[in-house]
């Protein structure tokens, strides 16, 4: 929870970063939906945790289906930055990696 929790102040200390010049509208949206999906899975997987572990074990149902919510949202976001990747061939991939930025910045140095 701590990791999710820095994740989030780091992105709306620094801000996001910018989303790909072709992405279109529909994919700004899902990309978007994923990222908050993605966070407050993260927030809420350790909490409903937590508490069936701790508290009562009546959450333990909810813990189980936002940990199969996670997969799912997990592998649709792996599945899209390889659609990106292999199909669209633009550089979502390589600045999700952390190798976009860093080629952006040799550019612009020169």
């Amino acid at each position: 929870m701590f990791l999710a929790l820095l994740s989030i102040l780091l992105r709306y200390s620094h801000g996001r970063p910018p989303l790909a010049d072709c992405a279109s509208l529909w994919e700004q949206r899902a990309a978007e939906a994923t990222h908050v999906a993605l966070y407050g899975l993260l927030l809420l997987l350790p909490a409903t945790g937590a508490v069936a572990m701790y508290l009562t074990f009546r959450v333990a149902p909810i813990h189980r289906i936002l940990s199969w919510m996670l997969l799912i949202v997990a592998l649709a976001h792996v599945a899209a930055a390889l659609w990106h990747h292999l199909y669209r061939r633009d550089e979502v991939l390589r600045r999700m990696l952390g190798f976009g930025a860093a080629k952006k910045r040799e550019g612009a140095s020169q």
